[in-house]
């Protein structure tokens, strides 16, 4: 059985490890299409609570993710790029199509506003860059935009439940700060009903 204590304790010892673990799940959730097959968002949040209870500061989680992400999206841009047309017989791209096809009609519609507002619409996000990439969207400006919206993606995904932590723990500044990561979800979630 798993001993939880033992665990704390282990982490407390190894915090590079929150860290390595942050930005491999951020670019794994990033990444092309992979991003369709894990809960990446799930563990970004559990990841996040570990991070707080042994008193990782959130900065050090909010910049490894949004390394993580990046890097994938820029790598995923760099793939639809070279492939172009080819993207939609390739694994697991062939076996979501619907997903390819609400993605390259968003990037048609918006251009650069749906790379900045895509990332945060769940079942499209790890395929924009790869579709941005195939309709050759000009690489300077896809990077821009990308490393722009890392950042508030990044404090999404971290801060709620990093503060959600540390309310329940009693290390936190008290009650507004709850309501405002409770509003952040919301906000999200209504956001993502939106647009799918």
């Amino acid at each position: 059985m798993l001993d939880i204590e033992a665990l704390r304790l282990w982490i407390e010892q190894n915090p590079e490890w929150i860290s390595i673990s942050v930005f491999c799940i951020a670019f794994l959730e990033s990444f092309a299409g992979i991003g369709l097959l894990i809960p990446g968002v799930i563990l970004l949040a559990m990841v996040a609570v570990i991070a707080n209870m042994v008193n990782v500061s959130s900065l050090e989680i909010i910049i490894w993710c949004y390394l993580g992400a990046c890097i994938a999206d820029i790598l995923s841009f760099l793939i639809g790029h070279y492939f172009r047309n080819k993207v939609t017989n390739i694994w697991p791209f062939s076996k979501y199509p619907e997903s390819l096809f609400k993605a390259k009609s968003l990037v048609k519609t918006y251009g650069i506003y749906a790379i900045l507002i895509g990332r945060f619409i769940g079942p499209i996000r790890p395929v924009l860059p790869i579709i941005a990439g195939t309709l050759s969207m000009p690489k300077n400006k896809f990077i821009a935009i990308d490393l722009l919206s890392g950042i508030p993606w990044s404090c999404f995904y971290i801060l709620p439940s990093y503060y959600l932590a540390a309310s329940i723990t009693n290390d936190f500044l008290g009650w507004p700060y709850l309501l405002g990561v409770i509003f952040l979800i919301l906000t999200l979630s209504v956001v993502r009903k939106y647009f799918q």
